[in-house]
């Protein structure tokens, strides 16, 4: 064969590859594809193959088909995997903590992601207020754990320390899930000291996560610290004030005026969230709010203030309620999966400044893991330690 013609040979096989394409693109089947390319060659040359009609609906559909299975692929495949990892992690503790620490350096570059890919919801939403949330959706039968009742059962009183000194006696009760005082501790910090620290970094301090005021038309820090607000103000019947600051800048900013206990041992991590309450003569009584890490403290920055530390709920059968009166610079300390903590109202001529904080039980010698322990559980039938109980209490009652 001369070369004309293989040339045209190859020219016309490259013709017909290309209309098997072209009607396999249209959903034509082969016998269709055959008959068609037969017709067109024993007519005219110039004739158009056009697609059969029921081609292009044949191809819509075909997507749109394809669509809902490889969206429930997708849904089915994360639920599997979730779901995977759960059982994994509950039936081997270890490998959750070992993915913990390999994922850790990577946690910011993870969330700053995540963060980055919601921007353009910006356009139709304000989610500025999430910034600072713990959860985005609440759980309410989500429950914080709590520790065995035989931790309470023998705590007959709230220990008194003069002093930060004594490392192992503050490590045993801190161990032993037993409030403590430290007494005259703290600074002690007034109104004053909040308004001058605020108007000196007020760009920070806004983004407040939570601000809740009893106050008739006081609905944010600005409105708290303005120039018509004063002491007196403040001392009204009923005033209540709560304020809460979760992000890096406005914790820092807040630590100038309550620096980390003495306590704290350096290698406990302190958590972000700091909480100060404001409060009036005759003010409502609250509990303390749910603390992100296993230690809690409250520091009495000003005023006189008493707390009742009753126990959890399903203790309160086999433990006894305990109250003591915090003085200026006083700090109270305790276990929240053990006791809470009820601030009762001010019926002091001054006002109350309070400051919550939390702090983890590294560097104390022990872990949660530990204290959940039976056999490092304490013992139920021994006898409780001689403790120094505040004057305050001896003659109240609860």
């Amino acid at each position: 064969m001369d070369p004309a013609s293989l040339e045209y040979v190859e020219q016309l096989q490259q013709n017909v590859a290309e209309l098997h394409q072209l009607g396999r693109e249209w959903g034509m089947t082969d016998d269709e594809m055959s008959d068609c390319i037969e017709r067109v060659l024993r007519e005219n040359e110039n004739v158009i193959v056009s697609p059969p009609r029921k081609s292009t609906a044949r191809r819509i559909w075909r997507c749109i088909g394809y669509t809902p299975v490889v969206v429930s692929c997708l849904i089915l495949g994360v639920l599997i995997l979730f779901a995977g990892s759960s059982l994994l992690f509950v039936v081997f503790p270890s490998a959750e903590h070992y993915m913990s620490g390999k994922l850790q350096p990577y946690g910011y570059t993870i969330f700053r992601t995540i963060r980055l890919a919601t921007l353009p919801l910006h356009r139709y939403f304000n989610i500025t207020s999430l910034y600072d949330a713990e959860c985005l959706v609440e759980n309410p039968w989500y429950e914080e754990p709590t520790l065995e009742c035989n931790w309470c059962e023998n705590i007959k009183n709230i220990e008194s320390l003069n002093d930060t000194k004594n490392h192992d006696l503050i490590d045993e009760f801190m161990r032993e899930a037993r409030p403590i005082v430290f007494k005259n501790l703290a600074n002690v910090v007034n109104f004053e000291d909040l308004r001058g620290l605020y108007r000196q970094n007020n760009v920070v301090l806004d983004n407040a996560a939570f601000f809740r005021s009893s106050v008739p038309g006081m609905r944010s820090i600005q409105e708290l610290f303005g120039d018509e607000v004063d002491e007196n103000t403040l001392m009204k019947d009923g005033t209540t004030i709560h304020w809460v600051t979760r992000n890096m800048a406005g914790s820092q900013v807040i630590r100038k005026l309550f620096p980390r206990p003495t306590f704290i041992p350096p290698e406990s991590e302190v958590a972000l969230e700091r909480v100060i309450f404001i409060d009036g003569h005759k003010s409502d009584h609250y509990e303390l709010v749910v603390l992100p890490l296993q230690m809690g403290y409250y520091i009495q920055a000003s005023g006189n203030h008493k707390v009742i530390v009753t126990p959890l709920k399903h203790c309160r059968d086999v433990c006894n309620p305990m109250q003591t009166v915090l003085k200026e610079g006083d700090i109270l300390t305790y276990n929240p999966s053990v006791w809470k903590v009820v601030v009762m109202p001010n019926f002091q001529n001054k006002l109350s400044i309070g400051y919550a904080g939390s702090f983890s039980f590294n560097g104390l010698d022990f872990d949660l893991k530990e204290s959940e322990d039976a056999e490092i559980q304490p013992d139920p039938d021994a006898e409780p330690q001689e403790s120094v109980q505040e004057e305050d209490s001896k003659t109240e009652q609860t």
